[in-house]
């Protein structure tokens, strides 16, 4: 990841630039959500990743509505080992992003290789309906603490995700996520 864009979706469709496809995360009992790309980006950007969804109005911190991009590789066919290659960062300084839609608080999620128990590292964002860019350190993120604790060192990130905090009707809207040095 020479140039830290992970995708701009200039292209208008759901392929990142490191070739892997944008997910859509819809976890929980009652919990679902489309995801597509629509004309209409950040900062005269031609395209965003929409999601559109809903979670319940019970729902609890399984319950996930979102999206994810995966970040890890797959190895050339000669590699012996044949595992996933993840996304070095540890370069950079942050996340930065461009959001909006359904106003509240969302988690910006960094997936590492090194967590082994979901205990990711997260930050969390107030989204409003209009686009906001931000540009989030890495030292904002941090696990929970439901799992083990595990240093943050950046080698290993595996996956960004975006998941709503809140719950009912869903819509929000991603573009230019990139890291920043």
């Amino acid at each position: 990841m020479v140039s830290g864009i992970v995708d701009s979706f200039e292209d208008g469709n759901l392929t990142s630039a490191l070739k892997t496809q944008w997910q859509m995360i819809a976890e929980g009992n009652g919990t679902r959500g489309n995801i597509f790309s629509q004309n209409g980006g950040y900062d005269n950007s031609l395209y965003a990743l929409i999601f559109d969804g809903q979670r319940p109005v019970n729902a609890g911190g399984a319950d996930v509505a979102g999206v994810r991009v995966p970040l890890t590789q797959n190895p050339r066919i000669a590699d012996p080992n044949r595992s996933l290659i993840n996304q070095d960062v540890s370069g950079y300084t942050g996340l930065a992003f461009a959001i909006k839609g359904t106003p509240g608080t969302y988690i910006v999620q960094l997936g590492s290789a090194e967590v082994t128990d979901s205990d990711n590292y997260n930050t969390y964002v107030q989204i409003a309906p209009d686009w906001t860019e931000f540009k989030i350190p890495f030292s904002q993120f941090s696990q929970e603490g439901f799992g083990q604790a595990i240093p943050w060192n950046g080698k290993y990130i595996s996956y960004i995700a975006f998941y709503a905090n809140l719950n009912g009707p869903i819509n929000f809207s991603i573009d230019n996520v990139r890291f920043y040095q």
